[in-house]
């Protein structure tokens, strides 16, 4: 299931790294690049985003507006 994600992934996006006249041997390199490198390099890309995140809004404190949910205890 997660195999097929992935290559779901690479499929949508292969236009911009696939060119049109590509062989069929690039194809299954660029199909099993995409499953392997994936969930190698996803979750260190995942955390350098959050981190980021969390960092804009650390900066960010004083124009946040938020409320807290009431306390049923």
């Amino acid at each position: 299931m997660i195999i097929l994600t992935f290559l779901l992934i690479a499929y949508l996006i292969r236009k911009k790294y696939l060119p049109e006249e590509a062989t069929t041997w690039d194809k299954i390199l660029y199909y099993a690049f995409s499953v392997v490198l994936t969930p190698l390099l996803g979750p260190w890309f995942l955390k350098k985003l959050t981190a980021a995140s969390n960092k804009n809004r650390e900066n960010n404190k004083s124009e946040e507006y938020g409320c807290t949910f009431p306390d049923f205890m």
